[in-house]
Order: C-alpha cells, then structure tokens, then sequence
C-alpha cells in the first residue's frame, strides 16, 4: 500500500483502523521491505518488536500500514506516529500525526497547529533526504 505525503490523507487511514475498517500491515511483507533498512539502521527483531540502537521499539501488532517510497521506508502505527527511515544513512524520525486518546474523547485528530507542526516535519525531512541523495 503507498502512503500518501499529506497529514490529512494520513490521519484518514489512522481512522479507518481506529475504526477497525482496516486491517494491520502484514508483519511478514512488512519484514522483507525492511531488509535493507535492518544492517542501516541496526534494527534488531524480536519475537514482538522492532528495536533500534536508538532505543525506539515499533510493536509488529502496532503496524497499521508501511510503504517504502523514494528510498524512505515509512511505518504507520496505531499510535498515531509516522516513522520514516532514511535509506542512504542511519537516521530516522517520528512524526506524531494523530493522538488516539484526542479522538476517542473528542472525535478530533489534532489542532491546526499539530497538523502544521506535523507537515512541516514532513516536509523538511523530504527535503534533506532528497539533499542528501544529490550529494552522494
């Protein structure tokens, strides 16, 4: 599944699982679209996590949806996080586009200004990433 750039789109499939209308990514497909990523970045697999050297650890059941595009491999969680891992160095990110405990109470994503917190983030990763890329 490709995961589109924008926060919005984002925040809609975290809603469709929320709502439980859509299913969690296969961990096994989700695995082999790793394979480059694990020496980079140091991931070790556990029996239900991902764990980085950074000591970020991604729960497999927590996956809603995974896409690896322009050499950026990003995970959705049901956390409301987007992580993005960089595919020319070790660096990666989490970006918060939702909060769970926000919608259940409120039936809200997030405030403007989180979105645009959010978006900015995004972008500026794209933006180095790409930076990058040209450099090598």
């Amino acid at each position: 599944m490709e995961l589109p750039l924008s926060i919005t789109a984002l925040q809609s499939l975290f809603v469709l699982h929320f709502l439980k209308k859509l299913e969690s990514a296969s961990i096994t497909e989700l695995c082999w679209q790793m394979r480059p990523y694990i020496v980079l970045h140091q991931v070790r697999l556990t029996d239900s996590a991902f764990q980085f050297s950074s000591g970020l650890s991604i729960d497999y059941s927590d996956v809603i949806a995974f896409a690896v595009k322009q050499g950026t491999l990003k995970i959705l969680c049901g956390n409301g996080c987007l992580y993005l891992l960089s595919g020319s160095c070790s660096k990666h990110i989490g970006v918060q586009i939702c909060s769970p405990e926000l919608y259940k109470e409120s039936g809200k994503m997030q405030s403007a200004k989180d979105n645009l917190k959010g978006s900015i983030r995004l972008s500026w990763w794209y933006i180095k990433e790409s930076m990058s890329k040209k450099l090598l």
